[in-house]
């Protein structure tokens, strides 16, 4: 196929005055849109940034968004619907783990000073008081939790739930 020389001039007018897109013209002359866009760049002719490319658009009706979203069903539209403050765990808006940020400088247990992490003291997993806060290395955490769980194996109780599925029930609120 032979490549023909597009009208600079036109084009430039084209564009400039008659408010036409890169597509548009491409459409009208044949060829491809990137070819527009290049003859444009090179002879300095200065392009509409992606707002006033829209505006354009939405003026002359050819405006289309380019991503709608995608339809949610209606169990997702159901469960936006109980966020927030309609959810029935809303705490007010306080931010449950206030730990997280926090420096952790050495294990309460051995001094260790490497492969920290944050537990609970009263081994109440929604108590987040700072002053229930206990910081252990991962060896001595692993160690308090399996003494925690055979401790409660032994007395015949269920042991506890730690980041148990949504429902369950902290200790505070089983004791109550």
């Amino acid at each position: 196929m032979k490549h023909r020389r597009l009208p600079v001039a036109e084009i430039a007018r084209l564009y400039t005055e008659e408010q036409l897109s890169g597509e548009q013209i491409a459409e009208r002359y044949g060829c491809n849109p990137k070819s527009v866009t290049t003859l444009l760049r090179r002879h300095g002719i200065p392009r509409r940034n992606p707002r006033e490319a829209h505006a354009q658009a939405r003026a002359v009706g050819r405006w289309q968004p380019t991503w709608t979203g995608r339809k949610l069903s209606r169990e997702h539209r159901r469960r936006l619907a109980r966020s927030g403050p309609r959810h029935p765990r809303w705490n007010g808006g306080i931010w449950m783990r206030p730990w997280r940020n926090l420096p952790k400088v050495r294990c309460e247990s051995c001094d260790a000073t490497s492969r920290l992490c944050n537990t609970h003291r009263n081994n109440d997993y929604t108590d987040w008081r700072i002053e229930n806060r206990w910081v252990l290395c991962v060896t001595c955490h692993r160690r308090h939790r399996k003494q925690q769980f055979w401790r409660s194996v032994r007395a015949g109780e269920k042991p506890l739930a730690f980041n148990g599925p949504v429902g369950w029930r902290s200790q505070r609120e089983r004791a109550a």
